[in-house]
C-alpha cells in the first residue's frame, strides 16, 4: 500500500484568521479521505473481499455527503465575505450555519 501523503492546500487571499479558510480546509479534506476510500474500495474489489467492499461503501456515502454539506458552507461562506467586503454587512450578524451532524463523531482538539 502506498504512504499517506496530505495534498498540497494552498489558498489564495487568506489572513490566516478567515472562517473561509477553515471551511475550505474543511472542505479539501473531506474529498481527500473520499480520494482515498475510493483506493481502499478497488483493494477490496481487487481481492475479492466483499466485506471491506460493503463496509467501505458506507464510509464513502458519508462522505458524499459531508463534502456536499461543506461544499454548500464553501459558497455560503464565499457569499458572506463578498457581502462584507462590499459593505453589506458590517457586523457578524450574519453566521455560517451550524456544523453538520456527520462531523459530530469526530474527537475535538484539547
Amino acid at each position: 500500500m502506498k504512504t499517506l501523503v496530505v495534498p498540497d492546500m494552498q489558498f489564495a487571499n487568506v489572513d490566516g484568521t478567515s472562517d473561509a479558510l477553515y471551511v475550505e480546509l474543511s472542505l479539501t479534506l473531506k474529498k481527500f479521505v473520499y480520494k482515498k476510500l475510493v483506493h481502499l474500495y478497488a483493494l477490496g474489489t481487487d481481492c475479492e473481499d466483499p466485506e471491506l467492499c460493503h463496509e467501505i461503501e458506507n464510509y464513502l456515502s458519508e462522505q458524499v455527503r459531508a463534502i456536499k454539506d461543506m461544499a454548500s458552507y464553501v459558497r455560503m461562506s464565499s457569499v458572506w465575505a463578498l457581502a462584507t467586503a462590499c459593505g453589506i454587512l458590517t457586523s457578524r450578524s450574519a453566521t455560517l450555519p451550524k456544523p453538520c451532524k456527520c462531523d459530530s463523531h469526530l474527537p475535538t482538539a484539547h
